[in-house]
């Protein structure tokens, strides 16, 4: 069977569920919220088209609305931008106020010292004697300062890894406005969640709905907040491990507050009438801690894609045609192996390139701009490695379907690595991309049952170029393509998208409010 043609029946059952879901007299009303900047984010924005297509009014209450090109995948979706106010955030720009006017002030009394000093005569001998006078009264301050106040903060804002006396050292300099300021930090994110549950109850006031779904965990206070002012059905979409994040170096003070937020969460999703995730690892992870039902699995598909040839990236990265192109995509950081991949490119054939698509944070733009092509410059590839800015969450499965082959990297030792479910899976399924992937779970479950691709060591460079170049085969590589076509006819969020409308229906049919229905599409 044709690509074509299988979009085009894609299409009009998409068009026959739409027309069957809006001749209902009356949708549920279904508010989406997300403590996020949704800007390059496409699992809510499918979702809330799904729901729309399926009769629903669907509001999305976010830090920042999705792109437009995602906005307009559904106009009929409404997007709300709150902007959450805590007083953590006020306190902290009041002690950084205090802090600058504290140094201006001493920089000022410096400088004029210096002058009197330079100067000499009974003014500077004054000085003199006010230090020498004073200087035990200092010393005595300074001995009670460090052992009230700097000990037990060093205590509880050493790091993980740090020991008390480099702790002790590092806030002995800072003013103590600045050493309260780490408590404000460290209770921001906390803040920050309770006052976007108060900005979206404020957003939504003048509304009523039938369910509410927290996107991640950050949004389940607002989630439980609406659901309880309406009434409403509460569904958890949980698309990560949120005790599990990656590069966090906590004090003792933020690995007590994280337990505190977890624990209090743990409380809302216990109660939540659903919980949906993106992977079976996940899934089974929090049936096995917590005291719910198996959650519902909703990979981040993507839509489907009739694929054509797309020379933009091979032509932006300077490939010739003829050249092997494997790609790399995605939001940017350390922890999602780059470095290992740039270490296996020596070991593979001298014409074989990696273009880096890269989304990028700004705490991350001194890694993508200065350190990695520092490292492929050591490394001796610098011309083979090329890092490009990212696409239009829209274009992107077009734009790298032009390479020949995707590669994930994520290092598997990391608890969320090994059980996450990537997006970019999915997009390199809809690229039409065969995979080479590292040790993680799901991930390796759906390559190899699919046969789209083969796994590699991340700890091993050579054994990342070995894989790499067995997959580049031409024998080898007309299978993997063949079954990667294969693949994208199943994983697509046409059908992936039909067991969260079937569970949405059946919590709106099973009681509550019940006066509202989604389409049976």
């Amino acid at each position: 069977m044709s690509i074509e043609p299988v979009a085009a029946a894609h299409a009009e059952e998409a068009a026959e569920g739409a027309e069957g879901a809006n001749a209902r007299s009356e949708g549920a009303r279904v508010c989406i919220l997300a403590r996020k900047d949704l800007r390059n984010l496409t699992r809510v924005p499918r979702m809330a088209k799904s729901l729309c297509e399926a009769g629903c009014s669907v509001v999305v209450v976010a830090l920042r609305a999705p792109v437009e090109a995602l906005r307009e995948m559904c106009p009929a979706v409404e997007y709300l931008e709150v902007t959450p106010r805590p007083s953590t955030g006020k306190l902290l720009y009041l002690a950084n106020r205090r802090l600058l006017a504290q140094r201006n002030g001493r920089s000022r009394r410096e400088k004029k010292r210096a002058r009197l000093m330079a100067r000499g005569g009974w003014r500077a001998l004054a000085l003199r004697a006010a230090d020498v006078a004073l200087s035990g009264i200092r010393r005595a301050a300074a001995l009670a300062r460090g052992f009230f106040f700097i000990a037990p903060c060093a205590l509880m804002l050493k790091k993980r890894e740090q020991g008390f006396l480099a702790s002790w050292r590092d806030l002995r300099r800072e003013e103590t406005a600045a050493v309260l300021a780490h408590f404000l930090r460290a209770l921001h994110q906390w803040a920050l969640t309770h006052a976007f549950a108060e900005a979206a109850d404020k957003a939504t006031r003048d509304r009523s709905f039938d369910l509410v779904q927290a996107h991640d965990n950050y949004a389940l206070a607002a989630a439980a907040r609406l659901a309880a002012r309406d009434r409403a059905k509460l569904v958890y979409d949980a698309v990560e491990l949120s005790s599990h994040r990656l590069a966090l170096d906590l004090s003792f003070f933020e690995r007590v507050r994280e337990r505190l937020e977890r624990r209090e969460e743990a409380v809302i999703f216990r109660r939540a009438d659903r919980v949906i995730t993106i992977g079976d690892g996940v899934a089974d992870w929090y049936y096995r801690h917590y005291a719910v039902p198996r959650p519902l699995v909703v990979r981040n598909c993507r839509y489907y894609w009739p694929q054509a040839v797309d020379g933009r990236l091979r032509a932006d990265a300077g490939v010739a045609p003829g050249a092997p192109l494997v790609v790399w995509f995605g939001g940017i950081y350390p922890q999602q192996g780059i470095g290992a991949l740039l270490k296996a490119m020596p070991f593979l054939a001298p014409n074989i390139h990696l273009a880096i698509v890269a989304y990028v944070l700004p705490r991350w733009v001194s890694y993508v701009e200065e350190e990695l092509p520092k490292r492929a410059a050591a490394l001796g590839i610098a011309e083979r490695v090329h890092i490009l800015p990212p696409r239009d969450p829209n274009d992107l499965v077009p734009y790298v379907s032009g390479a020949d082959l995707g590669v994930i990297p994520r290092p598997s030792e990391h608890l969320a690595n090994f059980l996450g479910m990537p997006n970019k899976l999915f997009e390199m399924v809809m690229a039409r991309l065969p995979i080479a992937v590292s040790r993680l779970g799901d991930v390796v479950t759906i390559v190899k049952d699919l046969g789209i691709g083969e796994v590699f060591d991340e700890r091993d460079p050579e054994d990342i170029a070995a894989v790499i170049e067995r997959m580049l085969e031409p024998a080898t590589y007309a299978g993997l393509k063949a079954r990667v076509a294969a693949a994208a006819l199943e994983l697509n969020w046409e059908k992936e998208s039909a067991r969260y409308l079937a569970a949405v229906r059946a919590l709106l049919e099973s009681g509550g409010k019940g006066r509202s229905a989604i389409g049976e599409g």
